[in-house]
């Protein structure tokens, strides 16, 4: 019965309902109340449609406070989980939506509901993850049958992200330095954390950036299976290390992932190339790279070292010249400016190294005989001057000269010396005929550099303009393009020729062709020669390339071998014999050209040593010292007696005409060949003990020692006895300033300590 004024409710059966899914059914219902007219309600159309469920979203194990790292993601891609949901009948499809803001990174996959009520597992691919890097996901499902969607999940959204790879570090560093004292042989270690997650096939390309060339190096290592978890450690080259010292270096590197994906670059990691400096008193030796026909010409010191002087090892020191602000921090000192004071720092006090004052003079060209052709001038605590040796070769320094007390520099030609005062000017004296006059014509009043060849000198004048004197055709008289030059910076000598090397680094030359004095028109033209470097009759220049030119007489080294012209890692240009060059190389190599009479020729053995550090040479033959303290020699001198060969503590080379005099670190001196008189120290063996340096002239040698004075030896009346001099040099020839040494622990040495920064 139906009630008044009251709604009527009829339930359909869904067995009537279903006919209808997916359709549109018209529903309307009649009114009989009797009346002859059946009243028919308005049509309701109604679409009949399953609803879907929301069901909860998937799950990835794999995420880490909303990120997903793609270094944690295996080969079989990243697991997703869907969980089972009550209705879900065997054979339906769960349908995954793996939705990536990057369109690369999106993936789409189904899985069949099996018989089990159990979560329905998904893979998503590595590669799809790694071309998602860096966009955002939203991860969900669909449940489907027939089709027909059941149900959908809501979704999960997170981000993709590579974390920032580790820093490289350094395990030889303490915090930020990198002593290259510490570096093992082997090379420094540079480890990069395992928090890199390597995987086996990853690539990493590493960039130590320092010194641009020596000092810089890209090494590239594949990760192995062994290194998955673990730190990767790869080796970085000891030269390279060494060639940063006292600069700073960057390192970074690129990891390839075998996944693939995008390179990543791991952030920089900076650190300073520097030895600590050393404490303990410092003890310097050495000789500085001194002037003087032969010393200039022929051999020619470059390198101190820094001893600690009770252990006598090796001490780390800071080191600048007296008229600079820059300290140098090495155990080795190049001395490019031995004309001026030279201070040497440790942690626990300082010393004054005087400019060079023993110069030697010596006709190189004439070894027959006995007769004195050389001689010595030191140069006084008072700066005054005294000498010693054949009087002819400028053995005598007249008694005027010797009145003056303001001498900064000497040098000397093969029979004369000329020293530069204070005030600007130059005063001669020796062999007239060989420089050791100044016509009145020359007017020199502001030199800043005497340098003398064989027979003439040139000054440098403060305004960079020339001045010589001497016979003509050793190049005592300008050529009207040396006259014209104001702006030279350095002289270099050949018997009978000189090289300007001008500050727009570019050469020009005077004195007879013969002996270098014209430059070749294509050498002129370079604008990058950074070095000069004469023997008797030829010049060779270094260029700032790392190539090397030469000129003047092809036979004694003025023409370059192709192989060595070829060579791009010429570091520096060593030494000269009378008709030869050594040159030594970014690698620690000796070469040599010229006449093979004179060590123009390398030998095989020492040709293959890469631990090469100075060259000295005789008239004939080269000395190279070695690393390790070593020497070996070539040419007409031959090999070092066994006893030579054998030690491992030599400093610093000295040479005559005819031999070699090494310097060890235990104070001591031996020489060779013993049958050449300044070859021999029998004589003077009980005197060759605490030396500090050891210089030579023609035809002999001497030796500065630790309280002042010197030990000589060689041809007596060519320099080799000393003792008509021994009072002066014993009381005023020191090789290190008597007030430049000072304990900081002093109160003047802390007062030096506070001013010298």
């Amino acid at each position: 019965m139906v009630s008044a004024n009251k709604p009527i409710q009829r339930p359909i059966p869904l067995a009537n309902i279903t006919p209808f899914l997916n359709k549109t059914a018209t529903l309307f219902y009649t009114v009989d109340d009797g009346s002859p007219v059946l009243r028919t309600s308005p049509e309701l159309d109604v679409r009949v449609e399953r609803q879907s469920s929301e069901l909860l979203p998937p799950r990835v194990p794999s995420l880490n406070n909303g990120v997903l790292d793609p270094r944690t993601v295996p080969d079989a891609g990243v697991v997703v989980i869907v969980t089972y949901v009550t209705g879900m009948l065997q054979g339906d499809t769960v349908r995954l939506h793996w939705d990536n803001t990057i369109a690369a990174g999106t993936d789409q996959s189904d899985r069949i509901v099996g018989s089990q009520p159990t979560d329905i597992q998904f893979s998503v691919p590595r590669d799809k993850i790694y071309a998602g890097i860096n966009g955002t996901v939203d991860v969900w499902y669909e449940w489907l049958r027939g089709g027909v969607r059941q149900g959908a999940s809501t979704g999960l959204d997170f981000t993709i992200k590579l974390p920032a790879l580790p820093p490289a570090t350094i395990d030889q560093a303490v915090g930020t330095v990198l002593n290259p004292d510490d570096v093992p042989a082997t090379g420094a270690t540079v480890r990069i954390d395992s928090s890199a997650a390597f995987q086996q096939g990853d690539q990493i390309e590493l960039r130590w950036t320092g010194l641009p060339g020596a000092g810089s190096g890209t090494f590239l290592y594949n990760a192995q299976d062994s290194d998955v978890g673990k730190d990767v450690t790869i080796t970085v080259d000891k030269s390279i290390v060494v060639a940063d010292t006292g600069q700073t270096v960057t390192l970074d590197y690129t990891l390839m992932r075998a996944a693939g994906g995008q390179d990543e670059i791991s952030p920089p990691s900076v650190y300073d190339v520097r030895r600590e400096i050393g404490s303990g008193d410092v003890l310097v030796m050495g000789a500085r790279a001194g002037g003087g026909s032969h010393q200039g010409i022929l051999s020619r010191p470059q390198y101190l070292r820094a001893l600690d002087k009770n252990t006598r090892g090796d001490l780390v020191a800071e080191w600048r010249y007296d008229d600079e602000s820059t300290w140098i921090q090495d155990t080795t000192f190049h001395d490019t400016r031995p004309w001026v004071a030279l201070k040497v720092r440790t942690k626990s006090g300082q010393v004054t190294i005087n400019p060079v004052n023993i110069i030697g003079s010596g006709m190189t060209l004439i070894l027959g005989g006995s007769a004195p052709i050389a001689a010595f001038t030191a140069l006084l605590s008072g700066d005054s001057v005294i000498s010693w040796g054949a009087p002819d070769y400028g053995g005598n320094v007249p008694p005027t000269i010797m009145t003056y007390t303001n001498v900064v520099e000497v040098d000397a030609t093969g029979a004369a010396f000329a020293a530069r005062l204070s005030n600007g000017r130059a005063v001669p004296w020796g062999n007239t005929a060989m420089g050791g006059s100044m016509p009145p014509t020359t007017n020199i009043v502001n030199a800043k550099r005497i340098f003398g060849n064989g027979g003439a000198f040139v000054a440098i004048e403060g305004n960079g303009t020339l001045a010589a004197w001497g016979p003509a055709g050793r190049g005592g008289t300008l050529s009207a393009e040396a006259a014209a030059l104001s702006d030279v910076v350095t002289i270099a000598t050949t018997d009978c020729a000189f090289c300007a090397l001008r500050r727009n680094n570019q050469v020009m030359a005077w004195g007879p062709s013969t002996c270098g004095g014209e430059v070749p028109g294509n050498i002129r033209g370079l604008n990058d020669i950074v070095d000069v470097r004469g023997n008797l009759s030829a010049f060779c220049a270094l260029r700032s390339n790392g190539t090397v030119v030469a000129w003047g007489d092809p036979s004694s080294g003025g023409s370059v071998p192709d192989a060595i012209a070829a060579r791009r890692d010429i570091a520096k240009l060593a030494s000269a014999t009378g008709s030869a060059f050594a040159v030594l190389t970014t690698g620690g190599d000796v070469l040599a050209w010229g006449a093979s009479a004179y060590g123009g020729t390398v030998p095989t053995d020492i040709g293959a040593f890469d631990d090469i550090v100075d060259v000295s040479a005789t008239y004939k033959s080269f000395c190279a010292r070695r690393s390790n303290g070593k020497v070996v020699s070539w040419g007409a001198v031959g090999t070092p007696p066994k006893e030579i060969l054998d030690l491992d503590d030599i400093v610093q080379v000295a040479s005559t005409s005819l031999a070699f005099a090494a310097l060890r670190r235990n104070g001591t001196v031996v020489a060779w060949p013993a049958s050449t008189p300044s070859g021999d120290t029998a004589a003077v063996a009980s005197q060759l003990v605490n030396i500090r340096a050891v210089y030579g002239n023609a035809q002999a040698f001497a030796a500065l020692k630790e309280g002042g004075g010197v030990a000589t030896w060689g041809n007596s009346v060519a320099g080799g006895d000393s003792s008509g001099v021994k009072s002066v040099l014993d009381s005023s020839l020191f090789y290190q300033a008597t007030s430049g040494g000072v304990s900081y622990a002093t109160e003047q040495g802390k007062a030096i300590a506070a001013l010298d920064v």
